[in-house]
């Protein structure tokens, strides 16, 4: 029979079991509570993604296929992370100027480049508007 040596340090690794009353639960070992705490549901988007984050992704998404990158490739020459990356290119982020930014650096374009390919795309996306835009019919 062999047996193992527990340091003192070592603590015990958290199971995922299910409780008897519903999802799976991660066992905590806190300082020697053993507490039970539900695990973390995935995120799923509530409400429709916005049509002009929609077609930004998909901007996004044509720039990097053209230039025969991955989610990760593009992530590693953004310093982005490459789940933020397909977030992104689905429409469920609003990027902020500086993450445009380094979009653009990162696969070597200029972010008018981006923003041009985002302007054509836009009548892909159906029933886009801008928030405080008047309607189509009335723009100048």
């Amino acid at each position: 029979m062999q047996t193992r040596v527990v340091l003192q340090h070592e603590k015990p690794i958290p199971l995922l079991g299910h409780d008897k009353s519903g999802p799976a639960v991660r066992k905590h070992p806190g300082p020697g509570t053993g507490a039970v705490t539900p695990m973390h549901q995935q995120r799923i988007p509530r409400e429709p993604r916005p049509a002009p984050q929609r077609t930004l992704g998909r901007a996004v998404r044509e720039m990097r296929v053209r230039f025969g990158l991955s989610q990760e490739g593009l992530g590693f020459h953004t310093g982005l992370h490459r789940n933020y990356v397909g977030a992104l290119e689905r429409g469920e982020t609003n990027p902020t100027f500086s993450t445009l930014l380094r979009l653009a650096r990162g696969i070597d374009i200029n972010l008018s480049e981006l923003i041009t390919l985002y302007e054509q795309r836009r009548s892909d996306v159906k029933g886009e508007t801008l928030v405080g835009a008047p309607p189509r019919n009335q723009r100048r």
